[in-house]
């Protein structure tokens, strides 16, 4: 907690021309992510406090806090889903994004950050529609396989 309000209060007070950036904390879903907020909410409200868990706020006290899942995904690429009054967050020129927090699930951030990887053969196995059996080379697991995004 006091590392997040230092972060804060330097980036709110340092002489800077611009560069100014939200912190992000990612928590396991459910209690702890609770406790994040609770913790954030209660003690450190110097900060901007940032939500987004679902698509839709779980309190209605967090209404002003809060940004739908679907938004957070798609931020900071694309703000057509962020809220009009929250658009500071990704201004590097604004001092308020230095202060703010995003409060964010692993579930919620691993779809905005993460690529997936996929087997795909290099050769298709040729298959005998009458039969249904394997005519042509059975891959090898250790060669024939390779990693390429969908």
């Amino acid at each position: 907690m006091a590392s997040l309000l230092f972060a804060g209060q330097y980036g709110k007070y340092a002489d800077h021309t611009a560069g100014y950036r939200p912190m992000c904390i990612i928590v396991p879903n459910g209690a702890v992510f609770g406790q994040w907020v609770d913790a954030i909410w209660m003690r450190l409200r110097d900060l901007h406090l940032i939500i987004s868990n679902d698509d839709k706020p779980s309190e209605t006290k967090f209404l002003n806090n809060w940004v739908s899942s679907t938004a957070m995904r798609e931020a900071p690429k694309s703000l057509d889903n962020w809220p009009e009054r929250l658009k500071y967050d990704f201004d590097t020129k604004d001092p308020r994004a230095a202060m703010t927090v995003f409060v964010t699930p692993y579930d919620t951030h691993k779809d905005r950050t993460v690529d997936t990887a996929y087997k795909i053969p290099h050769h298709k196995p040729l298959q005998n529609d009458i039969l249904g059996t394997i005519v042509g080379p059975i891959p090898n697991a250790n060669r024939d396989w390779a990693i390429e995004d969908p």
